[in-house]
């Protein structure tokens, strides 16, 4: 590190170069980016075009809290001019108010509470499949298959898409963080965009009841007493798809990475099966998987560091939630930690819309896969790799065994 002046940085605010896109063995980017918080409230990152990295609890969150100042304009440090639109994700003020506004009816907790029964069904027949086999990917057979039949299921959509689903999601993110191509990242979003449009026109020539199928209550949507237009309907498509499927997949992951390398915390949840809830809430927290960015849309300055308007900061919810100032024992998983109040899902207007989705859908995957296989260990000698951009391992061979 240095404290010269480099982009126009003042001297005085620490500046590293930290590539936020390579792998690295399982837990690697947190043990880093844990120490770079301990020595610095933030820094200058010279990778890619260049940013600023907030790596505190309070800081992180203030910036979340204030979006007129951390704009969600753009929300990936290394694309600060994106060539797509994502709705809600990337509006701001009052727009971004009213599309959460026609969104919120598919993810409210009453919405979410009528649920639990078909997702356990999803659950366990993506387990009849793998049982008899003795072994799997969970990364792949179980993590991301999961989260997709549910998707699929809540908007309506043929569960067959689901291999080109996951296809599109898993291109999309593979080059987030890419600080110089983006081909694959926006051809999965061109064909993502094709899918839901052949879709919508579909709805239009054959309407279903807006309460059950999620594009029929899109396309019955007003904004400002005005339909969607194709392009908005899109976008919100394109989000959906993405928010559905890749975050709980990376998620459900370190899950089980946890249990297959914890058996100690394996065997509490399955003498005490009423712990899986707190323990949802310690994975959210110990293995954060989202580093969102914002593009600052004034000058601000936190700790000491005057940001200029137009740069992009990094706000990784993992540092915040792993920071020991608010967190007792933040590095050590405890299963049942109290008062957990985490970043996992961010704050403030941009707090993620399908967060209760997403802890239902963490508990029943534990749940269930537990009730069937108890018992399993890693299935490979090699390191177990994760990759930036969001993050996640990218392969978890399980095997199952007798205790």
């Amino acid at each position: 590190m240095s404290t010269e002046e480099l982009n126009g940085v003042p001297s005085g605010c620490p500046v590293i170069e930290f590539d936020i896109n390579k792998d690295r063995p399982v837990l690697g980017y947190r043990t880093e980016l844990d120490a770079l918080r301990e020595e610095s409230p933030a820094y200058w990152n010279t990778f890619g075009q260049g940013f600023w990295m907030l790596t505190r609890f309070s800081d992180i969150r203030e910036a979340h809290q204030k979006s007129d100042v951390f704009s969600s304009r753009s929300i990936i440090v290394t694309d600060p001019d994106p060539q797509y639109m994502w709705i809600p994700t990337l509006t701001d003020g009052p727009d971004h108010v009213k599309y959460r506004q026609i969104l919120n009816s598919y993810f409210s907790p009453r919405v979410v509470d009528t649920l639990w029964e078909s997702n356990r069904g999803w659950a366990n027949q993506i387990i009849d499949e793998l049982i008899d086999q003795g072994r799997c990917d969970m990364s792949t057979d179980f993590a991301a298959e999961f989260p997709a039949r549910v998707f699929l299921s809540i908007a309506g959509l043929p569960q067959e898409d689901a291999p080109a689903a996951l296809k599109w999601v898993s291109d999309t993110f593979s080059q987030m963080m890419d600080p110089d191509d983006h081909s694959v990242q926006l051809a999965a979003t061109a064909a993502i965009r094709e899918y839901f449009s052949n879709l919508l026109d579909d709805r239009r020539a054959n309407p279903r009841d807006p309460k059950t199928d999620v594009l029929s209550h899109l396309l019955a949507a007003r904004f400002h007493d005005e339909p969607l237009d194709q392009d908005t309907l899109l976008n919100i498509c394109n989000v959906l798809i993405l928010g559905g499927m890749d975050t709980l997949k990376c998620q459900l992951g370190y899950s089980f990475y946890h249990f297959a390398t914890h058996p100690e915390d394996r065997q509490r949840i399955l003498d005490d099966p009423s712990l899986i809830p707190s323990a949802v809430e310690e994975i959210l927290r110990y293995y954060t998987i989202v580093l969102p960015g914002r593009k600052l849309a004034q000058d601000y300055e936190i700790a000491g560091c005057p940001m200029k308007k137009g740069q992009m900061v990094w706000l990784d919810l993992g540092q915040a939630s792993r920071d020991p100032r608010v967190f007792p024992d933040a590095d050590k998983f405890i299963i049942d930690r109290p008062n957990n109040k985490h970043l996992a899902f961010a704050a403030g207007p941009h707090r993620c819309l399908g967060s209760h989705l997403a802890r239902q859908e963490l508990q029943v995957a534990i749940e269930e896969w537990h009730k069937r296989i108890p018992n399993y260990v890693l299935d490979t000698d090699e390191p177990i790799i994760e990759h930036g951009g969001q993050l996640a391992v990218k392969s978890l061979p399980i095997r199952w065994v007798d205790l």
